[in-house]
């Protein structure tokens, strides 16, 4: 991830980085709010896609960590959104202490 800063005079001044931080953090406070039910692998992507809008970062972050999940074990399986969230706190607390 490349970081890219607006410097102006009265201007809050976020990188990409911080972006993306703040986006994942919303999305792992939405799955903590809402751990009910199952999930196949469509299922997961469409509820994570539905969540919010977010940049293309936090997307493949995102379908990474789900296609991560269904690779190991039976591709037909389900899971939480518990075991998602998991798995995007971990990639979350990566890029802070990156």
């Amino acid at each position: 991830m490349s970081t890219a800063t607006l410097n102006a005079p009265g201007v809050t001044t976020v990188s990409f980085e911080d972006s993306v931080i703040m986006q994942l953090s919303d999305i792992t406070k939405n799955l903590d709010a809402n751990q009910s039910g199952s999930f196949n692998h469509d299922e997961l992507y469409y509820r994570v896609t539905r969540i919010g809008s977010f940049t293309a970062d936090v997307l493949v972050i995102c379908i990474d960590t789900i296609d991560s999940i269904f690779a190991k074990g039976n591709p037909k399986r389900r899971v939480s959104s518990y075991t998602l969230n998991t798995q995007l706190k971990k990639k979350l607390a990566e890029l802070r202490a990156a």
